[in-house]
């Protein structure tokens, strides 16, 4: 069982560290571990990509919302699941037409759809997903 381009880069680190480097914008968020996580459950990722991913997506999603939003991490089967809510409907259906097709004329500019695009290609180097939600989106990260 290989993970292909991250083989040799990942390596354990705190759920804390992943906490205190993702970057998010003023204007309201709140940052919740759901139980069943601490801030010291080790995690198998490369750290600063996923820093960095996250930092992207949040950072994207935060200025087509314009609105507060909640960040929830959860325990998964295999891993963690990263929950951003609530998002409006349009800001759901731009941000997935977006990581489908990244610069098919979506109502994102350039930086935006950077942003999105790299977080995207860590993700699924890390065999994560990107789920749509009723009210938000869900990003899963398998870290074992």
């Amino acid at each position: 069982f290989s993970r292909g381009p991250l083989e040799g880069f990942k390596d354990a680190a705190r759920l804390g560290d992943l906490l205190d480097g993702v970057k998010v914008l003023p204007g309201g968020h709140q940052t919740t571990i759901h139980r069943g996580l601490t801030r010291d459950t080790l995690i198998l990722v490369d750290l600063e990509k996923i820093v960095r991913a996250l930092s992207g997506v949040l950072a994207a999603l935060q200025q087509l919302n314009r609105k507060p939003i909640s960040i929830v991490f959860k325990p998964t089967e295999n891993g963690i699941a990263v929950v951003i809510e609530p998002l409006e409907a349009n800001v759901l259906q731009v941000f997935m037409k977006t990581l489908s097709e990244p610069f098919s004329g979506t109502a994102v500019d350039h930086d935006t759809g950077l942003r999105i695009l790299g977080a995207q290609q860590v993700i699924h180097a890390h065999e994560g997903v990107f789920e749509r939600q009723a009210s938000g989106l869900k990003i899963q990260i398998p870290t074992a």
